[in-house]
C-alpha cells in the first residue's frame, strides 16, 4: 500500500514484516525513569517460534502471527545478545507454545549450550535428562 504525503510517497507494510524473525532484539537501548537509575539490561530475551497451534477466541496471537512457525535455531539471537550483554544473568525464552515446537530438542540443546546459570538453562538441562530416558 502506498500513501501520498504531499510530494512524497510512503510505503506502508501491513502485518509482520517478512524479515522480523531474522532481527535480534537490541539490548543497548537505555531506559530511564525520572528520578531513578537506568533499567539494567542483563538478560537475553528471545523467542523460538511465532504463531500458535491453538485458536483461542480471546487470543490475538493466531490473528497477528498466524499458524505456528518453529525456528530451526535460536543461535543467532543468543550470539547477538551475548555480543551486547557481557555476562548475561539469564536467558528469557518468550514463546507462546514452546512444548509444541517442531525443533524442540535442537532448541533445548542450544539453551543448554548458552552456558548461563539461570532457570531456563537449568530447566533445559532437566528436559534433556527426561528426554533421554
Amino acid at each position: 500500500m502506498r500513501l501520498k504525503n504531499g510530494e512524497s510517497e510512503v510505503a506502508v507494510h501491513c502485518g509482520l514484516h517478512p524479515d522480523i524473525d531474522e532481527l535480534a532484539p537490541k539490548y543497548n537501548v537505555e531506559i530511564k525513569f525520572e528520578g531513578s537509575n537506568p533499567y539494567v539490561r542483563d538478560k537475553i530475551v528471545l523467542y523460538a517460534s511465532r504463531g500458535c497451534t491453538n485458536k483461542c477466541g480471546y487470543c490475538a496471537v493466531p490473528r497477528l502471527e498466524g499458524d505456528m512457525n518453529s525456528f530451526k535455531s535460536i543461535q543467532h539471537m543468543l550470539n547477538a545478545g551475548k555480543a551486547e550483554i557481557k555476562n548475561p544473568s539469564a536467558v528469557v525464552l518468550y514463546d507462546n507454545n514452546f512444548t509444541e515446537h517442531q525443533h524442540f530438542d535442537d532448541i533445548v540443546d542450544e539453551l543448554i549450550k548458552a552456558d548461563t546459570d539461570d532457570e531456563i538453562t537449568n530447566a533445559a538441562k532437566k528436559v534433556r535428562v527426561l528426554c533421554e530416558d
